[in-house]
């Protein structure tokens, strides 16, 4: 079997991620849901890749996540942003933690709601 993260590795080594990031810059709301998507799952992979090859994304995605509505986006990025627990600090001085609070609310509520 292959192991993809060693492609998601060379990916990263060849600015891939840069460039994903680069279709969530844009004004198209369904391209730029795919580029969260695509970044969620090669940051996901396990292994993880190393924070210090992630944290551009993070940044980026942390200012997406405090402004995003749609649940489906939100849940791509705070998986990436759960996938880090040793950099807790990096992500709370991001300012993303009350938005997160606000998306694990909402989770709840739907399960309280499914399982009423």
């Amino acid at each position: 079997m292959i192991d993809s993260s060693l492609f998601r590795d060379m990916l990263l080594d060849l600015g891939g991620l840069e460039a994903i990031l680069q279709i969530t810059r844009t004004k198209t709301k369904a391209i730029m849901d795919r580029g969260i998507w695509a970044i969620s799952h090669m940051v996901k992979k396990r292994p993880v890749p190393p924070f210090d090859r992630a944290k551009i994304a993070i940044s980026a995605l942390a200012s997406i996540f405090q402004k995003e509505t749609d649940p489906n986006v939100l849940s791509d990025i705070a998986s990436i942003l759960y996938n880090f627990p040793n950099e807790i600090q990096y992500i709370i001085d991001l300012g993303v933690v009350p938005a997160l609070v606000n998306h694990l609310k909402y989770l709840l509520m739907i399960i309280i709601l499914i399982n009423f």
